[in-house]
């Protein structure tokens, strides 16, 4: 999974948050000025294997099957830091992961189709149940689907009236 985040590429592998060099999106090596990567899976059990990445606020949020880290990202890899954990919720569907607006984040759960979103004016992350309605219907298709076709679920805002699809085989 690559995802743009300001001026650097961010990646997923195994449980590293790779990040490119400062405006070099094909420099990921430390030799490259802000450069590098962290193992989630030090800093919270559930981040064995990451599975997408997006922007919250001025924040990364960084998502697992079962949990999602925040992380404040700074130019300067030696000011990264940890905010916040969720835990039991995520997505195994990294392509559902979907930005809404500068404050929503769409994404497929086990459980349905769920928004991180500040909780407060703390501007905590907090996940909302958004697909009650559906949330039958989504997690009983998701049951049957394989592994590879999770990977295809894709999530994105309709141009025409900005509403959100959750795109499914």
């Amino acid at each position: 999974f690559v995802k743009t985040i300001g001026s650097k590429e961010y990646s997923t592998s195994g449980p590293a948050m790779h990040f490119s060099g400062i405006k070099e999106p094909t420099k990921w090596t430390t030799s490259s000025v802000g450069a590098g990567f962290i193992d989630l899976s030090t800093y919270s059990a559930g981040s064995e294997q990451l599975t997408a990445l997006a922007r919250y606020q001025t924040f990364v949020a960084a998502f697992a099957e079962r949990l999602i880290q925040i992380w404040y990202v700074d130019p300067d890899p030696a000011l990264n830091r940890q905010t916040q954990i969720l835990e039991n919720t995520g997505t195994s569907c990294p392509r559902s992961v979907t930005a809404f607006g500068d404050t929503d984040i769409f994404y497929l759960d086990q459980s349905g189709l769920r928004s991180l979103r500040a909780r407060d004016s703390s501007n905590a992350a907090a996940t909302t149940d958004i697909g009650l309605p559906v949330d039958e219907t989504i997690v009983a298709k998701l049951g049957t689907l394989t592994d590879n076709e999770r990977q295809q679920v894709t999530g994105l805002i309709s141009p025409q009236d900005g509403r959100f699809w959750l795109i499914m085989k």
